[in-house]
């Protein structure tokens, strides 16, 4: 789920489920194809939208909890992950780094929903 290619083209992370009763991981697949080389740990529960930090030792990715979202980046080398944003309120819904890694877009906000109930 959510595939991105590293920057030197070389690999793509994604999320990675072993099996069905296994927790969601990160997995680092070569491009070409074939099984993960390695995979990783995430921080919590799913997160969404993988981004590789412009030199490729890390995978960035959100996490929300309490439906608060922040970044959070798991550096390659197997290393615990760090939080990058402290956020308290509100969803990350999509983010990009610049080509240069120096700058961060992202669209964040609140998601409702309304239930109705429709008789005959």
């Amino acid at each position: 789920m959510s595939p991105a290619i590293s920057p030197d083209g070389k690999q793509i992370v994604c999320f990675y489920l072993e099996d069905q009763n296994s927790p969601v991981k990160l997995a680092i697949i070569p491009f070409q194809g074939g099984p993960p080389v390695k995979t990783l740990p995430l921080a919590g529960q799913l997160g969404t939208n993988l981004a590789w930090t412009t030199d490729g030792s890390a995978v960035v990715y959100v996490l929300t909890s309490g439906g608060v979202s922040n970044l959070w980046a798991q550096p390659i080398n197997g290393t615990p992950a760090k939080q990058l944003t402290d956020f308290t309120s509100e969803r990350i819904f999509r983010f990009a780094f610049s080509r240069d890694g120096k700058q961060l877009a992202l669209s964040r906000g609140t998601q409702t929903s309304d239930v109705i109930l429709i008789r005959s």
